[in-house]
């Protein structure tokens, strides 16, 4: 399959005057294929290059004895989506401020710079959790802070609710009971989905101290009635829980986490509503199975992506093989390398398939892979995406997934694949924040990179 198509002459370029002018001084783009808003690719804002989401980036570290990613997850560090008018916006996050840019609409003839940045401050002393653009045309703002004196009844976290204009609707208060908050997003980022007029959060945690005087990590579901915005948690979730992910289809919703103690594994959970009980009921499925001892922190695997499809619940990440064969080779240690993954869980059943993406070598391959992401593009095919290093550099490579994670397309295209932001399908456009277009780390800074995906058998590279 052809993984580019060929670029468009010079003659077209200059015949897309206010497109292509701007187009000719970004590398690596696909000019007579990018449709407005063209001012996204240039720099939206200073990014510290270490400061990634997820696990960290460390895929160009071919001289180190150990595989060295950092086993808890941050705060996603820009999150992108896409307004009632077709306007891509895209939200940094910097912890104690979250700064909101909007960019041109699509097709609109005249180019527009960008437009100078709305921030959002959060209260002293507070720090930003998370933001979500909401299914019901609202934004919300997760707002935390430090309980160090273990106060009960405490309000330690926030959801701010606010229109597109930025204006605040209501604001519900999370107080220090029942799980007792001694430190909200301690060890992993927020996930979000909505379900009606509930706003569901899955977010990792700290508690106060337990009886050996340890502040043990854990992932709580928090749940917010947006049209009261009056909030309450649902459950306790996996103990260190690393990564998290939630999403909402037919009625139901399912979670995803990274846990390395109760369970040790990468969990998927169906929550059905029971209408005779009224309660939500739970069942549990395990999408990759842990080796080593309960609580060890390093688990020699990443859970970065997860997605709904009609039978199917999609996670992925990279891991070392475990009890799943890579030329032979299984264990857990982490001198090994890894692969990437895709695990599909049964939405009936909740039984789970296990796929490798990638299948290097885990002692001998001298190819370093990570940073997969997961985008539905729609109701049944989803896309991935994940970065190769070798000395030479980078590739992006694609996959095209069905519901049930089988490969059906693929491209492998140049450059370098860190995903500061969950990718968004927008404008037959996958778009997400870049880290940096030359692969260094002194120049770039954060950008909008994007692949045409009109066709997802046949993505086009249109920014490196």
């Amino acid at each position: 399959m052809t993984q580019r198509r060929a670029k468009t002459s010079l003659r077209g370029v200059l015949g897309a005057l206010l497109v292509g002018v701007l187009l000719l001084a970004m590398p690596g783009a696909t000019a007579a294929r990018w449709s407005p808003p063209p001012e996204a690719l240039v720099q939206i804002g200073a990014s510290d290059p270490w400061l990634t989401p997820g696990y960290g980036d460390h895929s160009d570290c071919f001289t180190c004895k150990y595989y060295p990613w950092s086993t808890t997850t941050s705060v996603e560090t820009f999150v992108n989506g896409v307004d009632s008018t077709g306007r891509l916006v895209t939200v940094q996050n910097l912890y104690d401020r979250i700064e909101v840019r909007r960019f041109s609409l699509p097709g609109t003839k005249k180019v527009r710079g960008i437009a100078k940045a709305q921030v959002l401050k959060a209260p002293k002393r507070w720090t930003v959790g998370g933001f979500h653009f909401g299914e019901d045309g609202n934004w919300y703002l997760l707002l935390g802070r430090d309980n160090p004196k273990e106060k009960k009844g405490r309000v330690t976290m926030q959801v701010r609710q606010y229109d597109e204009a930025l204006n605040r609707l209501g604001t519900a208060k999370i107080k220090a009971r029942g799980p007792q908050t001694h430190s909200p997003f301690a060890g992993g980022g927020a996930a979000f989905t909505m379900m009606g007029d509930q706003l569901l959060v899955l977010m990792a945690q700290t508690e106060f101290a337990a009886g050996d005087g340890l502040h043990h990590q854990a992932a709580r579901l928090l749940s917010v009635d947006t049209a009261t915005m009056t909030a309450d948690y649902v459950t306790r979730m996996a103990s260190h829980s690393f990564a998290q992910f939630i999403e909402a289809r037919d009625g139901e919703f399912y979670t995803a986490e990274h846990g390395d103690a109760y369970p040790r594994a990468m969990t998927v959970t169906r929550f059905r509503w029971d209408d005779e009980d009224e309660f939500w009921r739970e069942r549990y499925g395990n999408a990759l199975k842990l080796q080593g001892r309960t609580g060890n922190n390093y688990t020699g695997a990443t859970l970065n992506g997860f997605a709904l499809t009609s039978t199917s619940a999609l996670t992925v990440g990279v891991s070392v093989p475990h009890r799943h064969p890579v030329k032979g080779v299984t264990g857990f240690n982490a001198k090994m390398k890894p692969n990437v993954y895709v695990a599909t869980t049964d939405r009936d059943t909740m039984k789970s398939t296990f796929r490798w993406m990638t299948t290097f070598h885990p002692k001998r391959h001298k190819k370093l892979v990570g940073l997969p992401r997961l985008i539905m593009l729609d109701d049944d095919r989803s896309a991935l995406l994940f970065d190769v290093a070798t000395r030479k550099g980078h590739t992006t490579h694609y996959r095209l997934l069905d519901s049930t994670g089988n490969t059906i397309g693929r491209a492998t295209f140049p450059g370098r694949f860190t995903a500061l932001s969950q990718p968004v399908l927008h404008d037959n456009q996958l778009l997400w924040v870049g880290l940096q277009r030359d692969e260094r780390f002194d120049r770039g800074g954060a950008h909008l990179s994007a692949l045409d995906v009109t066709d997802p058998l046949r993505p086009v590279q249109l920014t490196r």
